[in-house]
């Protein structure tokens, strides 16, 4: 039986394709079962080889290459092919912490039970982890204020993915949010938090930049309100926008002046 299915996407990367799947396969399982997908948007570069080369021949992966409509399209379909008790998505460009999570993450699925959980992902910058994001218990709670969980370093069994619907194909940014939103306040899923970091975030993607982040997450609100009927006001609208502001400006000073490993 397959526990943990792990589902990379991209589409002309071929640069990080290698340190991405190196950090999957080389992973100390202790007899956990994984699946690895990779799902790859017709690339022309030589992802695809660089994809051959990494992998090679490893039976635990699988990997498609057709046209999509997008990064939500691409992530849906990965999760549509896997078989695994829990998904976790995870970018070519970001890498597993260290060589043992996958084993700590199923270890806490065993002895939690938790449908959705997300640990601290760990920012970096040039190959220097300079930021991390950590979770306290509750946190979820903080999603009306801003979008405080990491796709990166976020677990959800297949069961509620399915259940939730995925990914809104027709956003372009924030996707994850919208999806942490609707498991949060539509269908009541607490939130667990795992005690560690999970991933490595390669902060030179666009979802860094501010102007789409603004987008997405204003997309995101948007269809919040409109079809799930949350109240707002604008000073809560405004409050919301000025943390984003506020944690990019911080977070940009952040990977300049500090590490915090």
């Amino acid at each position: 039986m397959i526990n943990i299915s792990i589902i990379s996407i991209g589409k002309n990367c071929a640069p990080l394709v290698a340190g991405t799947i190196s950090s999957v396969l080389s992973q100390k399982l202790n007899g956990v079962e994984i699946e690895y997908i990779v799902v790859d948007g017709l690339s022309t570069d030589g992802t695809l080889d660089e994809v051959t080369r990494a992998t090679n021949g490893d039976s635990r992966v699988r990997v498609i290459s057709e046209a999509d409509r997008g990064i939500s399209d691409a992530m849906n379909k990965g999760a549509r092919l896997a078989i695994g008790q829990l998904i976790f998505h995870l970018h070519f460009g970001d890498l597993l912490f260290e060589d043992n999570i996958i084993a700590k993450v199923w270890a806490d699925y065993q002895l939690h039970h938790w449908h959705w959980a997300a640990g601290t992902l760990a920012i970096s910058k040039d190959g220097s982890d300079v930021e991390a994001i950590r979770f306290k218990p509750g946190s979820v709670n903080d999603l009306i204020k801003k979008n405080c969980v990491p796709h990166q370093a976020t677990f959800i069994t297949r069961a509620l993915f399915l259940k939730s619907g995925g990914f809104d194909v027709g956003m372009r940014q924030a996707m994850d949010y919208d999806l942490w939103l609707r498991l949060a306040h539509v269908h009541k899923e607490c939130l667990h938090v795992l005690p560690f970091i999970v991933a490595k975030f390669d902060s030179s993607g666009e979802s860094t930049k501010l102007i789409p982040l603004l987008k997405g997450n204003a997309a995101a609100r948007t269809k919040m309100i409109r079809q799930y009927g949350t109240r707002t006001t604008r000073l809560k609208e405004l409050l919301f926008y000025s943390r984003i502001i506020a944690y990019w400006v911080y977070y940009r000073v952040s990977m300049h002046m500090k590490a915090f490993r």
